[in-house]
């Protein structure tokens, strides 16, 4: 049901720090920091919990994520459901805007994040930030693109590692499989105002 959930801090080095202190002995450590969001995610395997730097309720910025709501000086927490389809993200904007809501970030890809992660943003009555966001690729096509972007950085990796085989592999390396190319992401860059900075 829950993908993450984001609390904001008001200094994200002295948080981190502490959270990275106090949740090591469960097993949880940073498992990805995006530092033009000044935001960082702790996990296991998953960056399931975040902090982000310093977003007050109306204080953040316009669309995606990073703010918006009654503008009363509280600080914000963001959560984010899992949906089964890009579809159900869809649906979850249409309904939460349906019903009232603000949108904060209209359904797209956001590869800032990963090439995949497809969400969709919305405000609630209270101004929390609710997204709903689907990870994986959809379709034999995208799953084909995504296995062979894999080993082809894979291969890159070995090439950089091992320099006598960059002769022999280069034409392999180069070589953009039709396939890979048409199971890119329907969307290259994100909506405008589009973003996570929860």
């Amino acid at each position: 049901m829950l993908d993450h959930l984001t609390i904001h801090v008001s200094n994200l080095e002295a948080s981190k720090a502490w959270y990275g202190a106090a949740l090591k002995p469960l097993g949880v450590r940073i498992i990805k920091e995006v530092p033009e969001g000044k935001a960082c995610g702790f996990g296991s395997t998953f960056p399931s919990f975040w902090i982000a730097e310093s977003c007050l309720l109306g204080g953040g910025a316009a669309g995606g994520g990073a703010g918006g709501g009654g503008g009363d000086g509280r600080r914000q927490a963001h959560f984010a459901f899992q949906a089964p389809s890009r579809a159900k993200v869809r649906e979850f904007y249409a309904a939460a805007l349906a019903a009232g809501g603000q949108g904060n970030g209209a359904p797209g890809f956001r590869p800032q994040y990963h090439p995949m992660y497809y969400g969709a943003f919305a405000l609630d009555p209270d101004g929390y930030n609710v997204e709903a966001v689907k990870h994986m690729p959809e379709g034999l096509a995208e799953w084909f693109g995504l296995v062979v972007r894999m080993l082809r950085a894979a291969l890159q990796q070995l090439l950089a590692a091992v320099p006598g085989l960059a002769p022999l592999l280069a034409p392999v390396v180069k070589q953009e499989p039709a396939a890979a190319a048409a199971a890119e992401p329907e969307a290259a860059k994100p909506p405008k105002g589009s973003g996570k900075a929860d």
